[in-house]
């Protein structure tokens, strides 16, 4: 079916305007929907139009569509975002009103000339500057039965508007749910579209050229600059990295295999005059020591606590953490089950050095140690014998570097 040039009028248009966006522009794939009334992307970057939105809408404002909505769904990656809060089919309306709300405010902001009367925090009553997902629980909260859109009672809606931005049908680019009118997912021998993985290709392509234009050939809107900065770097979850550290950690002590009469050998049948000793893989022992200097912060380090809680609870230590208090000198111990039960005590200088000295004479002697510090201390220029080292850093200071070291972030 021939390209409309209304359609590639617009994508030139679009592309002139917002170069760094063209290899995304080019991408959408066109399919004429008769009797849709708007333009409408799915999660196969293909793009159904009705031609009379071509004679509703100028080119500027085609173009801003285009460029400044509908794309933004798929570089916002809106339908993953749905998934992981879990938008229910109930909801989707205002998830979509979110989304809208979100793109919209940074689309006008930039000047954009979207049609007819796009969706804005203000046009919900909603505060500005939010992300979809906030707009979205303040959207849902509204009273069964009423419009999210304004909170009043519903009517029948069968005259409004379809336009991108109004509150109208995206399609699956704003949640990933598919629409009646949607294309079958692309296949070698089916519908032409973009896979999940050259979706993100694509979205990372375009963020490198966005990076690029801003800083060899012109102006970026902040907010693009920052997305792609997040795309092409994204921040690691420092829960999810300190999980892993202490796990392997862990795994590392725990691969230090004693032997043990306790039970027979699996070889005992091929040696029936000698008893031989069976492998053990016993649970390590863990020291948990915490920084209490002046520059701590509690609620943080109280929180950093409780992870490292709920990962040796997953790992086999059911007893709480066992926590000692370290400033200038080791205070009490005391086993912590949650952020209630922590008192930093001390907030004098620090120095970490008490830690190692203080668990080597433990008994049982630790074979991990979990240190959550600023890292404003000295620290021993050689590791310990026999006893890992994990550090949470909250803080810029220096950590030793033969320790496995994890930042501790709000």
């Amino acid at each position: 079916m021939p390209i409309p040039r209304e359609f590639d009028a617009a994508r030139l248009r679009a592309a002139r305007d917002f170069p760094y966006l063209a290899a995304a522009l080019w991408s959408l794939i066109p399919v004429e929907v008769p009797g849709l009334d708007t333009l409408a992307v799915d999660v196969s970057w293909r793009l159904y139009y009705d031609p009379v939105v071509f004679q509703r809408w100028t080119a500027p404002q085609l173009a801003a569509v285009l460029a400044q909505h509908e794309l933004h769904h798929l570089l916002r990656e809106h339908p993953a975002r749905a998934h992981n809060i879990g938008v229910a089919p109930e909801t989707q309306q205002a998830w979509n009103l979110g989304t809208d709300a979100e793109i919209n405010q940074d689309a006008l902001r930039d000047g954009a000339d979207l049609p007819d009367m796009p969706v804005t925090p203000h046009g919900l009553g909603l505060p500005p500057g939010k992300f979809a997902e906030e707009y979205y629980a303040l959207l849902k909260s509204r009273p069964q039965g009423t419009d999210p859109r304004n909170g009043k009672a519903t009517r029948d809606r069968s005259s409004s508007s379809q336009a991108p931005g109004t509150g109208g049908d995206c399609g699956s680019c704003a949640d990933g749910q598919p629409r009646p009118y949607e294309l079958p997912p692309p296949s070698p021998s089916g519908a032409d579209g973009l896979s999940k993985t050259e979706g993100e290709l694509l979205r990372r392509e375009v963020a490198r050229r966005i990076l690029e234009h801003s800083t060899s050939r012109g102006a970026v809107p902040a907010g693009w600059r920052r997305w792609a900065k997040e795309k092409l770097s994204p921040k690691v979850d420092w829960r999810r990295e300190l999980a892993g550290a202490i796990r392997q950690t862990l795994a590392d002590a725990a691969g230090a295999v004693n032997y043990t009469y306790s039970r027979p050998s699996r070889r005992q049948a091929a040696s029936p005059g000698v008893v031989l000793p069976a492998l053990r893989r016993p649970v390590p022992q863990v020291a948990c020591y915490i920084d209490s200097s002046g520059s701590m912060n509690d609620r943080q380090t109280g929180q950093a606590v409780v992870e490292v809680g709920g990962v040796l609870k997953a790992l086999g230590q059911r007893d709480g953490v066992h926590v000692w208090v370290v400033d200038a000198a080791v205070h009490v111990a005391r086993r912590v089950f949650s952020t209630r039960q922590i008192e930093l005590l001390g907030g004098g200088g620090t120095d970490m050095r008490l830690c190692f000295n203080h668990a080597a004479q433990l008994r049982p002697r630790p074979q991990v140690i979990i240190i959550l510090s600023d890292c404003e201390s000295p620290w021993p220029e050689t590791p310990p014998r026999g006893m890992n080292t994990v550090i949470a850093r909250l803080g810029s200071g220096a950590a030793p570097a033969w320790a496995r070291v994890v930042d501790v972030k709000e």
